[in-house]
């Protein structure tokens, strides 16, 4: 099975000979007979429209089935499909990458399929030990993943001008196979799903579902109150880096390994909230942990950095990304909850994802609003066209909301905000439910959390929300000294008592806490796995 896969590109390569030399002919395996009518050369399609990429996706599986339906339909089935599904620009763009199939399949209808179903060029091994290929043409309808990994569709041949079946049999005269060896699928979306859109790279560049969590690793002494100033050892609140490795990591006496926890728990993407210039904090051994444990990066550029609108400080920021390309790193977020309704605060947000543009358009950009959306959607949109970055806007950005409502709102939330912006991607960026809104019951709010995770896991894989990805956990680690009262019992963990002292690169010193899960944390488990 690994031996046919690696095969793969090289089993396309000669199947994409094939088919431009049958469709050349008008005919695979056809008859040499003189009298064979010669099919009417078919209209020469309008060129796609320049600036607007055309994409062409490739499916591949082991073995597959063809077996008819009724009425002219057939049911295709590719056997243990593989995970991934290849894509690529059509002349004259060179880009190409490769999806999720979960992902692809979601995105079925916000691709166009449904509205239009796509054509696709089959190949059907018919010997597993020799290169003979009998080739269908058909449009292929309603994908539906089966128990055991199957990828089944309903399909109907496309007819050619003598009204004979698109079907090329190697072997003259032979009939449609009911079952096959290794199979390729290439589908073409007419320009529908071109690579460049938001929805295009948040499908390669984010896990989905989604199954993010929040993470501020504040140490039991950051402060004494909300109203305190920080310790002078926390004076950015930005722990993701070389100084606090010891919270993160697990390196160093001792080492509490928060990354290693999370990614145990099956979380996949990491939502943080403060962020220093290089100069001030080294984040590269953090983002190097957190790939290594299959943890994708939201960097946080903070309300303060926002409202400070200095480009040499972002660029600083982005820079230290681009230079080094850490693989984790997937996404820009900025700012947390500002009120972008205020043109003003819009302005300022569309000004630093100008910035980050200018030096990195590979990444998603977000910024996490308030509920109620609406306005403030509105106004930031408006804020992006108004800097020229409306094409910014539609090939990288992502919304993100905060919801701390049930699992009833939070699909409500979800739909109103694609009826608002159909095409635009979304993520929960913060989820929980207040405790003084459950009756002050940890209990309560642990099953409601739960309830909340798995409807967004619902979401994000049901083909009906094809533009949702999924939400974070708010948050990882309790924070006693924060008000109002509310804000203290977020955490999934609780402080346990110090497991010993950490040190800083510059030699301070701080409290290495231990953390002990209590019923969220449970629910986070058997959510996310």
């Amino acid at each position: 099975m690994i031996s046919q896969r690696t095969n793969w590109f090289a089993r396309a390569r000669r199947s994409i000979a094939a088919l431009a030399l049958c469709l050349a002919a008008a005919g695979c395996g056809g008859s040499d007979d003189p009298a064979q009518p010669t099919p009417t050369p078919a209209p020469v399609p309008t060129a796609t429209p320049p600036g607007e990429a055309s994409a062409l996706f490739l499916l591949y599986s082991d073995a597959g089935t063809l077996a008819e339906s009724g009425d002219g339909g057939w049911i295709f089935t590719m056997i243990d499909p593989w995970d991934r599904v290849v894509a690529f620009t059509d002349r004259p763009f060179r880009d190409a990458t490769d999806v999720a199939l979960a992902s692809w399949l979601a995105a079925w209808e916000a691709n166009g399929f449904v509205d239009e179903p796509p054509n696709a060029a089959i190949t059907m091994t018919i010997d597993g030990t020799s290169d003979e290929i009998d080739w269908a043409i058909m449009t292929l309808y309603a994908p539906r993943l089966l128990d055991d990994g199957a990828l089944e569709l309903d399909a109907r041949f496309l007819q050619l001008p003598d009204g004979r079946d698109a079907f090329y049999p190697t072997v003259e005269g032979s009939g449609v196979k009911p079952s096959f060896g290794a199979t390729q699928v290439f589908i073409d979306s007419a320009g529908i799903a071109a690579p460049g859109g938001a929805q295009q790279l948040a499908q390669r560049l984010l896990p989905r579902p989604v199954k993010g969590m929040c993470y501020v690793p504040a140490p039991s002494d950051y402060t004494t109150s909300c109203t305190a100033a920080p310790k002078q050892t926390y004076y950015d609140s930005d722990f993701y880096n070389a100084d606090f490795q010891q919270l993160w990591g697990t390196s160093g006496s001792p080492a509490r390994g928060d990354l290693q926890a999370i990614a145990g728990l099956g979380a996949n993407l990491l939502h943080l909230y403060d962020w220093n210039r290089p100069q001030e904090r080294n984040h590269l051994p953090f983002l190097a942990e957190a790939n290594a444990r299959g943890l994708k990066v939201a960097v946080p550029i903070s309300n303060y950095y926002v409202q400070q609108q200095n480009q040499g400080w972002i660029d600083d920021i982005v820079g230290e990304i681009t230079a080094s390309s850490p693989p984790a790193v997937v996404m820009w977020a900025i700012g947390n909850e500002i009120d972008t309704g205020d043109p003003t605060a819009a302005a300022q947000v569309a000004q630093i994802a100008q910035w980050i543009a200018a030096r990195d358009t590979t990444r998603l950009i977000t910024v996490p609003l308030k509920l109620p959306f609406e306005g403030k959607m509105q106004v930031l949109k408006q804020a992006f066209d108004a800097k020229g970055l409306t094409n910014l806007w539609n090939s990288n950005f992502i919304a993100s909301i905060n919801v701390y409502d049930d699992a009833p709102a939070l699909q409500a939330h979800v739909e109103s905000f694609h009826a608002a912006y159909p095409t635009v991607p979304l993520l929960v960026s913060e989820i929980n439910r207040p405790l003084s809104m459950v009756g002050n019951d940890p209990a309560t709010q642990a099953a409601q959390l739960l309830a909340q995770l798995q409807k967004s896991n619902a979401l994000a894989g049901d083909a009906s929300h094809p533009y949702f990805f999924g939400s974070y956990v708010f948050q990882w680690m309790e924070k006693p000294w924060a008000c109002p009262d509310d804000e203290k019992h977020f955490g999934i963990n609780a402080f346990s008592g110090a497991l010993g002292t950490g040190s800083t690169t510059s030699g301070q010193s701080f409290p290495v806490d231990g953390l002990a899960p209590n019923a969220m944390r449970t629910s986070v488990q058997q959510a996310f796995q």
